[in-house]
């Protein structure tokens, strides 16, 4: 009964070592080929994937901005009387960017244009009768008259509000506000220079450890589909923000080497930053 016994405690040891080997043979045996060489391949993709390096890319949304920008105030409080440049628009250097109405500034230099030819006059008489009282009084009079017009002509003159610089118009539209008020040191136009760009990256969250000042990458532009431009990581803010419901980080990178003419201020597209290699399976 004890032999009996210790062959029947034995027989799911046997059992199991007999589905085993039937298992073996399935796989070293001629049936079923191609789910075995399918297997294999994917064997050795992973032992592939495990040793082979590729690059550590992070993407992350860009915009590209003006490397400084230039704002241009109201010099007088006035009205709008033209409009010539809208956003989008590139502008030379001393290009007229809109005009205020000028008819006051006019006669503000007629005013003391005429109050100075006045006091000129008292003067020249006063100095024929040799009135030295009325003379030194009337200096005075005539050098604040004198300053009181070139204040207004220079004001007439800054009525047509130029360009400081060559660029591209970034904000500022008055097309559509003919004869609105303005106030004398409001914003009325940004401009940025053509020769000068920042690429803007925002980098999830996740990722912005890896990122560091050095380190390179492609942007491509939505405008631009065709062109990859080089960049290069200058520096990462501390700072997060939200961003289509994830927190982000700004990483400030500049272009290396020539850009096409086309770049203006605004456009959008996606950035890669490449981090270093790793392993295929790790980036998988």
């Amino acid at each position: 009964r004890l032999r009996a016994a210790g062959r029947g405690g034995c027989a799911p040891a046997r059992r199991l070592r007999a589905a085993a080997v039937r298992r073996v043979h399935e796989l070293l045996g001629p049936r079923h080929p191609w789910p075995k060489l399918a297997g294999l391949a994917l064997l050795l993709l992973v032992a592939v994937a495990g040793v082979w390096p590729g690059m550590h890319r992070v993407a992350g949304d860009a915009v590209l901005r003006g490397s400084v920008q230039r704002v241009v105030l109201a010099p007088v409080d006035g009205y709008v009387a033209t409009a010539a440049a809208r956003p989008g628009d590139g502008v030379a250097a001393g290009a007229v960017l809109a005009t205020l109405d000028d008819q006051a500034l006019q006669l503000e230099v007629a005013k003391w244009q005429a109050e100075y030819d006045r006091l000129d006059s008292e003067y020249r008489e006063a100095m024929s009768l040799l009135d030295s009282a009325k003379v030194a009084g009337l200096r005075s009079s005539i050098e604040r008259a004198a300053a009181e017009y070139e204040l207004a002509a220079d004001n007439l003159a800054r009525a047509a509000i130029r360009a400081p610089l060559a660029g591209v118009v970034v904000s500022g539209d008055f097309s559509q506000q003919i004869g609105a008020p303005v106030q004398r040191g409001a914003t009325l136009f940004e401009l940025a220079p053509l020769d000068g760009y920042r690429i803007d990256i925002r980098v999830p969250e996740s990722d912005v450890g890896d990122v560091a000042r050095g380190q390179r990458g492609r942007l491509r532009l939505q405008s631009l589909p065709g062109t990859s431009l080089e960049v290069v990581v200058e520096r990462v803010t501390p700072v997060a923000t939200v961003a289509d419901g994830r927190n982000v980080f700004e990483a400030e990178a500049r272009r290396v080497g020539r850009a096409p003419d086309a770049l203006r201020p605004g456009m959008q597209g996606v950035a890669k930053l490449d981090l270093g290699r790793e392993r295929l399976l790790w980036l998988w």
